[in-house]
């Protein structure tokens, strides 16, 4: 078994669908479960939203939970533009794991995401200066990917230009922006360094490790999808340009009423919001929530707009029993399938690099389709778009 410790949940299912691209047997599981007969488990720890010391001790003691199950290997999923506290998260790994230093390569050379001369470029252009500077949680106020790290004083956290030789401890984040660089990168890591990072650098590693058996499955058309309820928890301009197609269509996009939004409590409200969307259904295939509430901020920090939002689509399933649920955002879709009770996923199908269809083992609905909110969904999908 191949472990996976991933700091959100749709991390996880983009670092499994990547073994199943590639003709492995892969699970997503939101508590570990090794009598699995998966060829890899990826873990979401359910982190990047939590302090740095809260993270650190949640992935430690994973990471010490996977360690007695005997992996093959692990590797450590962080999301590929540095957002939550991933220096604390890599420290905790690394010494659960018995390791001495952290190979990190957040670059995702395939979605246009690159690190060149310390700078992290998404389509050419600095972070800072892209959509990610204006992430509500996780703001990118820098590029540079040692400040975006916020190691600690004992992280010991460096920035190695390709062709370097690895350090003896600490964290090093790696200069990569192609595919090449990342087969290098992966040729390096021996029995004494965490490889750590994003899908493509774990797709390097599965060439470089797996090789001999991996059997990658014929490819197949994208299937037309049946009634689907679209639940949208992220912030990101996609997500709004997906609403935007939606209206085109004369799609419904029922938006987190702004009571709720602001208030953030009230089980009324609640079911209120479930039942338009009930309605909505009955009268479309596709159907479209999301938070996208008012200007300003809920008046109680301490409620979840993603918990209300899972609350809500639970009490959807209980009145209608929808066939296919396709999810934005990992905390979203972290939410949802906890409260659903699902504790493994098995990988069906990718649509697209970050856009994975799982299913309960041994269930038939609903199938659940996650993405990361700032990753497209494939674009033969929107051909189907049609009202009813």
């Amino acid at each position: 078994m191949i472990g996976v410790l991933a700091d959100d949940f749709t991390g996880a299912a983009e670092i499994a669908a990547a073994a199943h691209r590639r003709g492995l047997s892969a699970e997503v599981q939101t508590d570990f479960d090794p009598s699995s007969p998966a060829d890899l488990i990826s873990l979401d720890t359910n982190s990047r939203g939590l302090p740095a010391q809260d993270a650190a001790e949640t992935v430690g003691g994973w990471a010490r939970r996977m360690l007695r199950a005997r992996p093959e290997w692990v590797y450590k999923k962080v999301d590929s533009v540095l957002r939550g506290p991933v220096a604390a998260e890599l420290g905790a790994a690394r010494a659960a794991l018995g390791k001495t230093r952290v190979l990190l390569a957040p670059a995702n050379p395939t979605l246009g995401r690159v690190i060149r001369d310390r700078r992290y470029l998404v389509g050419g252009k600095p972070l800072s200066t892209t959509d990610f500077s204006r992430d509500p949680g996780y703001p990118a106020h820098s590029s540079d990917v040692l400040e975006m790290l916020q190691s600690r004083p004992g992280d010991a956290a460096a920035f190695l230009k390709r062709g370097s030789s690895l350090p003896a401890e600490g964290i090093a984040v790696v200069e990569a922006d192609s595919a090449a660089d990342l087969a290098g990168w992966a040729g390096l890591v021996d029995e004494a360094t965490l490889p750590a990072g994003a899908s493509d650098f774990f797709s390097a590693l599965l060439e470089v490790r797996e090789g001999a058996r991996l059997k990658p499955p014929a490819a197949a058309p994208l299937q037309a999808w049946p009634d689907t309820l679209f639940v949208c928890g992220s912030a990101s301009e996609y997500g709004r340009s997906v609403s935007r197609r939606f209206r085109k269509a004369d799609l419904p996009v029922l938006r987190m009423p702004p009571q709720l939004f602001r208030a953030g409590t009230g089980e009324g409200m609640v079911l209120e919001w479930a039942d338009a969307i009930v309605q909505a259904l009955h009268r479309h295939d596709w159907v479209r929530v999301t938070i996208e509430g008012p200007p300003g901020k809920p008046s109680d920090p301490s409620v979840s707009l993603t918990d209300l939002l899972a609350r809500t689509v639970e009490e959807v399933l209980r009145r209608h029993p929808v066939p296919h649920l396709a999810v934005e955002g990992g905390s979203t879709v972290s939410s949802l399938v906890r409260r659903l009770g699902w504790r493994r996923l098995e990988v069906r199908r990718e649509l697209a690099q970050g856009a994975v269809t799982l299913f309960p083992p041994g269930q038939r609905r609903p199938g659940l389709t996650s993405k990361p909110g700032s990753y497209p969904w494939p674009e033969p999908l929107w051909r189907q778009l049609k009202p009813r």
